[in-house]
């Protein structure tokens, strides 16, 4: 049997430097890409939230986790939820072991109709709200994950001129993906679709098909 994590512990503020808290998570697959978008999400947090965030990475190091959506690439809002993907083969077991991470924090959890079936967790911590999905594929073959580095290279791309126009959507409450699909003038019958429809694409023939000056 799995020994329970503290849950007191897990979620407590610590004092470990900065530099080692930041450093010392463990990183799902494709270190090279997943450790630049962990740790540039873990500065974005504010400090105290920062220390708390990173034990639980920690103690979620089993199911491979990754911070992704909107903070690693900086189009986060006050309200932005912070999202964790794990690989979690046990949807049981992975709902289990983090509500025993968890302790007070839980708030809520329920099964998405995808394939394979997902398990979404919502946490709340000090007025942070914390979305912990699982799912058996590995982090960097779902969906949030590969989102989020089409919207990565969009951003490098197309500058701040995209990002402030993503701002200007997110402002009035849309999604994230919704906001860059309008931005770009891509068909919205389903952006999140859309945007994985752009993945496969070169740099040059994502300039070549997209509006190089996305609309604010």
């Amino acid at each position: 049997m799995r020994s329970s994590p503290d849950s007191t512990a897990i979620l407590r503020t610590s004092r470990v430097p900065s530099s080692r808290r930041a450093n010392g998570l463990p990183m799902p697959l494709r270190p090279k890409v997943s450790r630049t978008f962990t740790t540039t999400a873990l500065r974005r947090v504010h400090h105290h939230e920062l220390m708390d965030l990173g034990a639980l990475i920690r103690a979620l190091a089993e199911y491979q986790p990754a911070i992704v959506g909107s903070m690693p690439i900086g189009v986060q809002t006050p309200n932005s939820d912070i999202d964790i993907a794990c690989h979690a083969s046990d949807l049981i077991s992975f709902e289990q072991t983090v509500k025993t991470i968890a302790g007070g924090a839980w708030v809520a959890s329920h099964r998405r109709n995808t394939q394979p079936p997902a398990s979404v967790i919502m946490l709340r911590f000090e007025g942070t709200q914390i979305e912990v999905f699982g799912q058996a594929l590995p982090v960097v073959q779902q969906d949030a994950f590969r989102h989020m580095l089409v919207e990565g290279r969009l951003l490098r791309l197309f500058g701040e001129n995209l990002r402030q126009a993503v701002m200007v959507r997110k402002a009035s409450r849309q999604g994230t993906e919704h906001a860059f699909a309008e931005a770009l003038g891509l068909e919205l019958g389903n952006p999140y679709d859309a945007l994985l429809t752009l993945e496969g694409l070169s740099d040059a023939a994502l300039v070549d098909a997209l509006d190089p000056t996305p609309r604010i």
